[in-house]
């Protein structure tokens, strides 16, 4: 895997700022008291065993789930406070789980991804197709612009999801296993392509070695809590494996050192090992 330069978080202004969010559901609390700031142009990978809270925690950061407890500034602004049109321009969202049930092709289909920016009158397809077919060169999906959206395979669903995320033209990417169904050639490109977007990214990540290339600080959840939050050098660590995953690793350092490898070791970490409520 090639490492990418890890100096692309040097804004310190903020895109987002979290304060002792809650969320809770049939009296379980999901979310329990999360703080966390985001800086502009950042990856931010958050990572978790299952059932840790991260697709719920990216629900309540566009606005989806409601928390019943704190704040969500979003580039200075509350978001509740957004209006749907305006936020569709400043947020863009793939979930884990997208149905797509369209008939339309893969091109009119993306062409929806700029309807925030559209007036009642025609919209302007030049001005559009400028921003559209350069996306579906870098993301390898410009051969299936004719094809209906119902006959894609997994992984070119996936990347004509992000694509369409990416038409939208948003200030903050909140990705929900951005590498889901896609071969380890296109998991790489889709988080090579990320890292060179201009804009800031969250994104749920399963593969520790994919958000530890590729993310600039990452976001550890347990059990609805923030463990821990810096860079991969900082938090990956043996103990946190153990105590947040329940498994013993072998983390191995790479060159640059901020890269950390893990790799899971047979013996599976006993009870008293992950952290229990």
């Amino acid at each position: 895997m090639t490492a990418p330069a890890q100096t692309k978080a040097n804004n310190t202004s903020k895109s987002l700022s979290v304060e002792d969010l809650s969320w809770s559901v049939a009296g379980r609390r999901v979310l329990d008291n999360i703080s966390f700031g985001h800086q502009s142009g950042e990856v931010l990978g958050v990572i978790g065993p299952n059932g840790a809270g991260k697709s719920s925690l990216l629900r309540c950061l566009y606005s989806y789930l409601k928390p019943q407890q704190g704040s969500i500034q979003l580039f200075d602004k509350a978001l509740n406070q957004y209006a749907p049109s305006e936020l569709a321009q400043t947020l863009a969202v793939v979930l884990q789980h997208n149905q797509v049930e369209s008939d339309a092709n893969l091109l009119q289909w993306l062409a929806l991804g700029r309807t925030p920016y559209r007036s009642w009158r025609a919209s302007d397809q030049a001005q559009e197709m400028a921003i559209i077919e350069p996306l579906m060169a870098r993301l390898d999906i410009g051969h299936l612009a004719q094809q209906s959206m119902s006959s894609l395979s997994g992984g070119e669903r996936q990347r004509a999801l992000i694509a369409r995320a990416l038409v939208q033209q948003p200030k903050l990417l909140l990705l929900d296993e951005p590498s889901n169904h896609l071969d380890i050639g296109h998991q790489i490109q889709i988080m090579q392509m990320i890292r060179s977007l201009s804009i800031g990214t969250i994104a749920c990540l399963h593969d520790l070695n994919l958000a530890s290339a590729y993310c600039d600080r990452l976001l550890i959840l347990n059990q609805g809590k923030v463990h821990a939050i810096g860079t991969p050098a900082e938090v990956l660590t043996r103990d946190t494996l153990r105590h947040v995953f329940g498994v013993n690793a072998q983390i191995s350092d790479s060159s640059p050192p901020y890269l950390k490898y893990c790799f899971p070791q047979e013996n599976r970490a006993e009870d008293g090992g992950r952290e229990h409520a």
